[in-house]
Formats: C-alpha cells, sequence, structure tokens
C-alpha cells in the first residue's frame, strides 16, 4: 500500500474512532452502555490516534530522507544546493 494512501486511511480511521468515542459518551451518560463498553470505545480511540501518529512519522520520515538522499526539493521542484557560507 502506498503511504500516501496508508495516511488517508488511518486518518479516516481515526475520525471514526472520535466519532465513535462521542456517539458512546452519550450512550454511557443515558445508562445505555456500560463503563466497559466505553473503556473499550477510549482505548481503540488513544489506539487510532497511535496509528495516525506513527503513519504521519514513517510518511515525513520517508520524505525528508528521499529528499535528501536525492538533493531535490520537491515542493519547489528544484534541486537543493549548498553553499559553505550558509552554515
Amino acid at each position: 500500500m502506498k503511504v500516501l494512501n496508508r495516511v488517508i486511511l488511518v486518518q479516516k480511521a481515526d475520525t471514526i474512532a472520535q466519532k465513535r468515542l462521542e456517539i458512546t459518551k452519550q450512550r454511557y451518560f443515558l445508562g445505555k452502555l456500560s463503563i466497559t463498553d466505553l473503556n473499550i470505545a477510549l482505548n481503540e480511540t488513544v489506539q487510532a490516534r497511535q496509528n495516525y501518529v506513527n503513519v504521519l512519522k514513517a510518511y515525513w520520515t520517508s520524505f525528508y530522507t528521499l529528499r535528501r538522499l536525492t538533493l531535490f526539493d520537491f515542493l519547489k521542484n528544484e534541486k537543493i544546493t549548498y553553499s559553505e557560507g550558509r552554515f
């Protein structure tokens, strides 16, 4: 799976987990769910957020590794040059 597609997929999973938690909280406060159900939803939300952060980290690490190895700035669409006086 391409990294960018994975980022989009895990972002959607994170959003769904957040919505599920809100619904679960409302149902818990109405007395329709147990604390166990609320805890499960909370744990799944935390896991979804951790997955999202990990995938974002992998994406940006890959992006900047590729940029460094190729010495090409993909955002500006130009070669990266360094001058000695710059540092």
